[in-house]
């Protein structure tokens, strides 16, 4: 039974919202993460007046992915560049932690520079961009990029930064940033470190594990698309057969539907965590929501008889379940769990559990 899931919704249950991703970043990918997190920040957070300046980080540390790009995870793709992002609310504060391989001849380099944009006050900041900017990305004064330098601008924090060792050759270069509407910048700046070492450590997790995705936060109708585009660019790259990706692909967006209808609506939300492996040759795509405890014994029972049943019969009960819309209610089981049972490989795994008195949690995994 696949662990990570709950382990996961734990570390991130005080979190509003939370998506890490590892994989493929490109321009696409970034404009599908972007339109994921302001819907939660903007509209479902209620902060429309940081948006431009959410949006405007959040891009920055995507293209200082793109030009740095490299394969972090060795195991999943030849074929893929890729990068490790995180964004966190928590409390109505953002962390941005983003990560990408960079040569070790190049890190005392950039060190330099993080370390003078972090030793800067806003006019200072001011001063060097307008400096770099003139000179044309060379100044006398220790000049950073003019990325590094308008996240710090605009985030109003100093830069959280790690270098750990890859290989030989390369480091990965973490960093983060926060983001709080209601802080300035100024010679005052929040603790360094706060959230930054345990993302270090989730992205670790996600490397030893083969997870290139985790989201938790609402799953509502409106929030599902953004995810399904995401995964959706990232197929082709990451299952060569067709056949492969037409069924993961159809698991993911019968498991993310069942979040949407199922989901326990608690604050205006439905509350759950989706989660997709990579193994050598499938996926495994787990996800956990809350749900009412009356529907813990009918589930079980729809499933374990799901389990039990062979190709032709879940075909069987799958065109039975197209022809009568309430067949959950006389006793067969759910049409999108059918259609999940009849393109896993194997049984469908699942677990309740009660993180809180009168509180359930269901876990659903699968592999294809």
């Amino acid at each position: 039974m696949d662990n990570s899931t709950y382990w996961f919704f734990n570390k991130f249950m005080g979190d509003n919202f939370c998506l890490l991703y590892d994989g493929n970043i490109n321009n696409e990918i970034t404009d599908k993460i972007l339109d994921l997190s302001e819907y939660h920040f903007e509209i479902k957070m209620g902060f429309p007046k940081i948006k431009k300046k959410m949006t405007f980080l959040l891009a920055e540390c995507f293209q200082n992915i793109i030009r740095h790009s490299g394969k972090i995870n060795l195991n999943k793709s030849d074929k893929i560049d890729s990068g490790f992002f995180l964004t966190r609310n928590i409390d109505g504060v953002y962390y941005i932690t983003s990560g990408n391989l960079i040569k070790n001849a190049n890190v005392k380099g950039l060190k330099d520079q993080l370390e003078n944009v972090n030793s800067l006050d806003k006019e200072g900041l001011r001063e060097l961009y307008v400096d770099v900017l003139a000179n044309k990305g060379f100044s006398k004064k220790g000049g950073a990029g003019l990325g590094l330098i308008e996240i710090a601008r605009k985030s109003g924090q100093k830069i959280e930064y790690v270098f750990d060792e890859f290989n030989d050759e390369f480091s990965i270069f973490y960093n983060q940033v926060m983001l709080n509407p209601e802080v300035q910048i100024s010679g005052d700046r929040s603790p360094r470190g706060l959230h930054f070492s345990e993302a270090i450590d989730y992205h670790r997790k996600m490397l030893s594990d083969g997870i290139i995705i985790v989201q938790k936060g609402d799953f509502s109708s409106n929030s599902i698309l953004p995810v399904l585009e995401i995964l959706e660019e990232n197929l082709p790259n990451l299952l060569s057969h067709t056949h492969a990706r037409k069924d993961a692909y159809h698991v993911i967006v019968e498991i993310l539907q069942n979040i949407s209808k199922f989901g326990v609506v608690a604050d205006g939300k439905k509350e759950g965590i989706f989660l997709i492996r990579k193994g050598d040759s499938n996926f495994t795509i787990s996800a956990g929501n809350y749900i009412e405890k009356f529907h813990i014994k009918k589930l079980e029972k729809q499933i374990q008889l799901l389990n039990k049943l062979n190709n032709n019969e879940l075909k069987i009960n799958y065109l039975k379940a197209l022809g009568e819309d309430k067949l959950q209610d006389k006793g067969g089981a759910r049409i999108e769990l059918i259609e999940i049972a009849r393109r896993a490989k194997g049984t469908i795994q699942f677990s309740f559990k009660e993180p809180k008195p009168d509180r359930y949690f269901f876990t659903i995994s699968v592999t294809v």
